[in-house]
């Protein structure tokens, strides 16, 4: 209950970090299971509560969609909920690399240059954010 008092927890996260704690066995594992069960079932545990809040956590500091995506894809969660979440979130997310592109470069430094265009285009494109982002976001910056 301390570990999802203070933030959510996948259903993976939290079984790795109960058996890392407490040194549980493989025979205890089904224990686990069961506990992680009843916290699902009570309400007090949830990878779409988890998968939600990651999102919008990890939109609000600048990374895209595919990032979080692969960040929500390590903690066992479904693909095709993940996507569903991403398509539903009504986050725009060709403005928020445009955001993200302005708080790192000013649009002096963006200008014309060759070379800074390419370090931003990698820079949103470590972000998480896909070509059509990454095309509006630098298009879009006022020159």
């Amino acid at each position: 209950m301390n570990l999802l008092a203070r933030r959510e927890h996948s259903r993976r996260e939290l079984r790795d970090k109960l058996v890392r704690k407490y040194g549980l066995e493989a025979s205890l594992s089904a224990q686990v299971e069961g506990v992680l069960d009843q916290l699902e079932a009570d309400g007090l545990q949830s990878d779409l509560r988890f998968a939600e809040n990651t999102l919008h956590a990890r939109a609000r500091r600048g990374f895209g969609p595919l990032r979080i995506t692969h960040e929500l894809s390590g903690h066992d969660l479904d693909r095709e909920v993940i996507n569903t979440l991403l398509d539903d979130s009504g986050l725009d997310w060709s403005e928020l690399a445009r955001k993200a592109i302005l708080k790192k470069y000013s649009s002096a430094e963006l200008g014309d240059d060759a070379r800074q265009l390419a370090r931003a285009r990698r820079f949103l494109s470590y972000r998480g954010f896909g070509g059509d982002h990454i095309r509006f976001a630098l298009d879009d910056c006022p020159d």
